[in-house]
């Protein structure tokens, strides 16, 4: 009894779980940390960073929006696909990157939805999106941010290589 007491207890925190973090005063899907690494400088991350968005979008002419070498600042504009039944959505996104000497901040924010069937609206208002489909598609937008960002702190951590 007590077991299916703490079973029901728990179980509306794990459907919970399954949303995406809504930053409290914008009202928006954020995900943001400032990593530190010791005997970088801000040059070198900065270097980093950029050879990262190359890699990691198809076009980074197209992805970037501001390049600031001087501040340490890029903003790009990209998106990923998410498989989800027939509808194959397109998750445009924006990632900002900030460098300092010996850390940088990264910032995924301000999603828009967009599917196969014309629908397009800012993520958090995606009325069309049913609860079920919401449950589905909120893990694989959020595996797929974690993967971005996982990449992102590989590359950034890494030596840069000089001899070639």
């Amino acid at each position: 009894m007590i077991k299916y007491f703490f079973i029901l207890l728990i179980f509306p925190t794990l459907i919970q779980g399954q949303d995406l973090l809504i930053d409290e005063q914008t009202g928006k899907y954020t995900k943001q940390a400032v990593i530190e690494i010791e005997n970088k400088s801000k040059q070198v991350l900065y270097k980093k960073a950029v050879e990262w968005i190359t890699l990691n979008y198809n076009s980074a002419n197209d992805v970037v929006q501001l390049d600031d070498k001087e501040n340490g600042e890029i903003i790009g504009k990209g998106s990923f696909r998410i498989p989800l039944y027939s509808i194959n959505p397109v998750i445009n996104h924006t990632i900002t990157i900030l460098v300092k000497d010996g850390r940088y901040k990264y910032l995924i924010s301000d999603l828009i939805y967009n599917d196969d069937q014309g629908n397009k609206s800012s993520f958090e208002n995606c009325s069309y999106i049913t609860k079920s489909a919401k449950k589905k598609l909120y893990p694989k937008i959020d595996e797929e941010i974690k993967s971005l960002i996982i990449s992102l702190e590989k590359d950034m951590k890494t030596k840069p290589t000089d001899d070639w």
